[in-house]
């Protein structure tokens, strides 16, 4: 219904390789969650703001979701 409408779609909560898959595979365009970073204090805040910090996690996350899908074939 949210693409129907032109809304964007976020993502709570997002924990596994497989729900960062199963999402950006249908369509949701910002996501959250333990898979990239646990609750941290202020001061390590700091390094989470780093330029490329999420994008090295994400590119993780998604050779991780490739290695499972071979492993399963």
């Amino acid at each position: 219904m949210a693409k129907s409408l032109n809304l964007r779609i976020v993502a709570e909560g997002l924990e596994t390789p497989e729900q960062l898959h199963f999402l950006s595979s249908n369509g949701v365009s910002l996501i959250q969650g333990f898979l990239f970073s646990r609750a941290v204090p202020a001061s390590e805040l700091i390094r989470l703001l780093e330029p490329n910090y999420f994008q090295l996690r994400i590119t993780g996350a998604s050779k991780n979701v490739e290695e499972l899908l071979m492993a399963g074939s």
